[in-house]
């Protein structure tokens, strides 16, 4: 089968130029079809999530550079529609016998859970099999698909909610073996392994500073305890049927400590 080298952090993925000539990156071989097919995902999410951060209404070269791929790219759940279109409008309903109101809600372009697993399934296997090999450019050390579970996924607007907090207090005592900031805060990763190896590894994901993934390493029989119990997030349901709404949490910047850890050097298997 044939093969080429590949990024792990794409260079379209994140903005123009924050990855420069010396931060964290690195080359994996991969077949030309898996490549192709990350590099469409990562097109997909990059629109999306650089559409969705906050960071571009601070800095106007991301602004231009957001509004151009989402004007260039099509949403692959909207049919014939481009991301910079595909906000959807909901009819929300209250009331009482008292009064009644009716009122209009805007969610943004959503990002596909398939192309968001796919992804994350990408970036975690690369960050693993380059941290528990011995030497990547001879042998690399893969999981099986299987073994890498994801989640759930969180817009930045959400990461204060006690689903969130509570995973976080979970993992908080696990040793860290890597703790990722590249392309100038655009991408972040974070693995932690709990002390029972049998329990397996937490891992998450930060893209374009708009978009937090969250899941396990683990035999797939084990993979649903560090999970287990978290606090249930509210939803309603629209009244016409197209989607479901929550009060999103904001996370106050000075309370944010999912990737604060200091890394211990890994020595396990």
């Amino acid at each position: 089968m044939k093969s080429n080298k590949e990024h792990l952090i794409g260079r379209e993925f994140v903005p123009s130029g924050s990855l420069g000539a010396t931060g964290f990156n690195f080359h994996f071989r991969v077949c030309c079809q898996c490549n192709v097919e990350k590099s469409d995902a990562e097109g997909l999410i990059s629109s999306i999530t650089l559409f969705n951060t906050p960071a571009r209404f601070n800095d106007p070269q991301l602004n231009s550079l957001a509004k151009r791929k989402a004007a260039g790219a099509y949403h692959p759940d909207e049919k014939d529609t481009l991301v910079k279109d595909a906000s959807a409008n909901h009819l929300v309903e209250f009331g009482n016998n008292a009064f009644q109101m009716r009122c209009n809600l805007t969610s943004p372009p959503r990002l596909p859970a398939r192309l968001v697993s796919f992804l994350a399934y990408k970036h975690i296997q690369g960050l693993f099999s380059l941290m528990t090999s011995s030497d990547p450019r001879e042998k690399t050390r893969l999981l099986p698909h299987e073994n890498i579970h994801v989640f759930d996924y969180y817009n930045y607007l959400d990461w204060g909610n006690t689903q969130l907090a509570e995973v976080n207090a979970r993992v908080r005592s696990w040793p860290c073996y890597a703790n990722i900031c590249a392309a100038e805060g655009y991408f972040r990763a974070l693995l932690r392994r709990c002390v029972d190896s049998q329990v397996g590894w937490f891992w998450a994901l930060e893209w374009n500073r708009s978009l937090r993934v969250i899941g396990a390493i683990a035999q797939p029989q084990l993979i649903p305890q560090l999970f287990r119990d978290l606090p249930e997030l509210h939803w309603t349901p629209f009244p016409d049927g197209s989607g479901r709404f929550r009060e999103e949490v904001r996370m106050p910047e000075e309370q944010d400590t999912l990737f604060d850890a200091e890394v211990v050097g890994f020595t396990g298997s």
